[in-house]
C-alpha cells in the first residue's frame, strides 16, 4: 500500500523489517521449542546468494536513487535463477 501512495522508504522498511522478523522471530521461536537441524548445503549456496545478493542491491540502490524496471528486471530475473537452481538441488 505505501508503494502505491509513493512512501518508498516506508515499502522497502516494511519488506527489510518483515524479514529480519521471519528470520530472527519466527526461526528463533520454533528453534526455542523444537530444535532445527541446517544442512551444510544452507552455506554452501544459499548464503552466498544471499550476500551476493546484497552486494548487488546496494549499490543499485545508491546509485540509481531509484530501481527502475530494468534494475526490477535483472533482481527478478536473479531470483528466478535462484529458486530454480534451490529447486533443482532439491
Amino acid at each position: 500500500m505505501a508503494a502505491f501512495r509513493r512512501e518508498h522508504e516506508i515499502a522497502v522498511a516494511n519488506v527489510v523489517g518483515s524479514n529480519i522478523f521471519n528470520v530472527l522471530g519466527v526461526i528463533g521461536l520454533t528453534s526455542v521449542l523444537i530444535p532445527l537441524d541446517i544442512d551444510r548445503g544452507l552455506f554452501e549456496f544459499e548464503m552466498l546468494a544471499l550476500a551476493l545478493s546484497t552486494v548487488v542491491l546496494i549499490p543499485l540502490a545508491r546509485n540509481f536513487r531509484r530501481i527502475g524496471r530494468p534494475q526490477g528486471a535483472v533482481l527478478l530475473a536473479a531470483y528466478v535463477a535462484f529458486v530454480v537452481v534451490v529447486l533443482v538441488r532439491g
